[in-house]
């Protein structure tokens, strides 16, 4: 209901009193008073006495609204000096524009943030203080604001006075007059310059993960902590000949781990709830073909925002052929050392780059040396000689570094009981482009049983010749005889 207007108010109630005191005062007067005279002399009296209860009333009337009024004032003072010090104080830069999208006011913090006075605001279009990318957009949701009367989360970059940009995010509504028409903009921004280029740099490394997921030469594969398969980088379905859509929600030790080694592999997974899931694992998988490959895993932890444990992501490389290498190499190891061990023939090195001597096991056997002391160094080595062979192993060596001809020589060694050992030794030499020495390379072959037999079946041809010798002298003096009988 529209509400009636003081002055209105005021002139009905003094029409009102006015009516009723002529009324009721003539009847009244009229029953208690018959005498003319009195009569002149009471509505005489009764016109003072009305002006003066008509002023009583109206002054209490009055004095009441004038009351109101002044609380309505007071509390109008206080409502305005409470927005002024919101206005002024607030934490949030506010703004108004007119239908045109021109300044019409800004709040201190408005200028504090973008560093400009407010007379190099006010009257200037918002679009000279957007970044020019955005101008376009700024029209767009203008127009759509004022039409609906409410904007959020707008985002826009405003330009500082020192020409750098921030990035800010815009809450409001529309101002109207009594008609329902525009009549200015109410807004609010909050500098999210910071919250924005960390989300942008989120999204950059989301993207540059997913890539690395996508490109990886290694196999990715994210599980949930129930085991469930949730990444499947396209390495890893090129290696298994499973695809991710295939996979996806499947629990991978039912999917790809040997039975054989499942329960295993399994409590090697249980331990992720604990936090103490192995950073490195080794097990095979099966392919879709059924071929099984053995894979090397780096494993991390993934945790959600309540630092809880939710699965785990792995990288894998793939290491059958280095794993079948490794045993062949080992097989073919073990072959040399029982060879090496049957012909007693050691190998050693010496790597010039860091000084670096090598001796097999069994050059160690050949001299009685224990293998768990450090191999012994050029010169050590010629003092377990003879002081001949050490002589002549000198000369071999300085006239391989001199000519990197390689040498063979026979001596006599020392073995650790004290015992001389007859010993083969070779040596080769490996040189870079200027001539200087990298690695020499050697063996050494105990020759003693083949000496001993060699000098026994020297002795043997000796007393073989010798036999014949005095066979051949007892057949000629036979001869001599039977020709001259006595």
């Amino acid at each position: 209901m529209k509400k009636i207007k003081f002055q209105y108010k005021l002139t009905f109630l003094y029409l009102l009193l006015g009516i009723l005191w002529i009324v009721f005062s003539d009847l009244f007067i009229n029953q208690l008073i018959e005498n003319d005279r009195s009569l002149a002399t009471i509505q005489s009296l009764k016109g003072s006495f009305y002006v003066v209860i008509t002023a009583i009333i109206l002054f209490i009337y009055t004095n009441q609204h004038i009351k109101k009024l002044d609380s309505a004032k007071k509390r109008l003072r206080e409502t305005g000096e409470r927005y002024k010090a919101l206005y002024e104080d607030a934490p949030l830069a506010f703004q108004s524009l007119d239908i045109n999208g021109f300044f019409i006011d800004v709040n201190p913090k408005w200028l504090q943030t973008l560093g400009y006075a407010k007379e190099e605001v006010l009257g200037k279009s918002f679009t000279e203080f957007m970044h020019p990318n955005d101008v376009a957009m700024f029209k767009k949701r203008f127009s759509e604001f004022k039409k609906h009367g409410l904007v959020q989360n707008a985002e826009f970059k405003l330009k500082k006075k020192d020409g750098s940009y921030l990035i800010v995010e815009y809450e409001g509504s529309l101002g109207k007059n009594k008609d329902g028409t525009f009549k200015n903009t109410f807004c609010t921004f909050k500098d999210i310059t910071k919250e924005y280029l960390t989300k942008e740099e989120l999204k950059q490394s989301n993207l540059f993960t997913e890539s690395l997921i996508e490109t990886a030469n290694v196999m990715i594969v994210g599980l949930d902590n129930t085991g469930a398969i949730q990444i499947f980088n396209p390495f890893a379905s090129e290696l298994t000949g499973y695809t991710i859509e295939e996979l996806k929600g499947k629990n991978w030790f039912d999917t790809l781990i040997p039975k054989s080694i499942f329960p295993d592999v399994w409590q090697e997974f249980l331990k992720l709830l604990e936090g103490n899931l192995p950073k490195r694992f080794e097990n095979p998988i099966l392919t879709k073909d059924g071929v099984e490959k053995i894979i090397s895993w780096s494993n991390n932890e993934i945790y959600n925002l309540d630092n809880e444990i939710i699965g785990s992501i792995s990288f894998g490389i793939d290491v059958t052929s280095k794993r079948r290498i490794e045993k062949e190499l080992e097989d073919n190891q073990y072959l040399l050392h029982e060879s090496q061990k049957l012909a007693k023939i050691g190998n050693w090195s010496i790597d010039f780059a860091d000084e670096k001597v090598k001796w097999s096991e069994e050059l160690y056997s050949i001299y009685g040396i224990d293998p768990a002391n450090p191999a012994p160094s050029i010169e050590e080595f010629k003092k377990m000689n003879t002081p001949k062979t050490s002589s002549l192993l000198t000369d071999k060596f300085e006239n391989l570094l001199k000519t990197k001809d390689a040498y063979e020589l026979e001596g006599i060694g020392l073995h650790s009981s004290g015992k001389q050992i007859h010993i083969f030794l070779t040596a080769n030499g490996i040189f870079n482009d200027d001539g200087d020495i990298l690695k020499i390379y050697g063996t050494v072959q105990d020759i003693t049983e083949q000496k001993k037999i060699e000098k026994e079946l020297i002795l043997a041809k000796e007393k073989a010749e010798e036999s014949d010798r005095l066979k051949s002298a007892f057949l000629t003096n036979l001869s001599h005889e039977n020709q001259n009988p006595r």
